[in-house]
């Protein structure tokens, strides 16, 4: 699923990106917490690959680093992502939170917690990392 998710980031396929989600998509960092419906993700994740393109981003990839299952099929799960550009140079990297749970469609993201990728767009001084 992930190695997937990670794909279409890559690719900037919106839609790809968004059918690994149940909605509301939640968010959780820096204390704070927002939902998003599907429209209002669409977009969100349009003006993303917008801003990965603008930064050079050809790749992604996502790695499992720990998978915690929880109650009510739901399971946390922390991958570690990298963003490289066309000769596979690494452009960004973090860790990110997830949780998944089982769906009638299948696993999907419920939730993201994405406060180390926030901090690392900061770092390298993009507007991203002000939310």
């Amino acid at each position: 699923m992930f190695d997937d998710y990670a794909e279409a980031f890559g690719r900037g396929d919106v839609a790809r990106i968004c059918g690994h989600w149940a909605y509301p998509a939640y968010f959780a960092a820096r204390g704070r917490r927002t939902a998003l419906d599907e429209p209002a993700f669409r977009a969100n994740a349009e003006a993303l690959c917008r801003f990965y393109t603008a930064r050079g981003v050809a790749g992604a990839a996502k790695r499992v680093l720990a998978l915690e299952p929880l109650i009510g099929g739901l399971a946390f799960v922390r991958t570690a992502d990298c963003l490289s550009d066309p000769d596979g140079t690494e452009l960004a990297g973090w860790e990110h939170g997830y949780l998944v749970g089982e769906t009638a469609a299948g696993l999907r993201i419920v939730m993201a917690m994405p406060e180390e990728e926030l901090d690392c767009w900061q770092r390298l001084g993009t507007p991203l990392g002000a939310w």
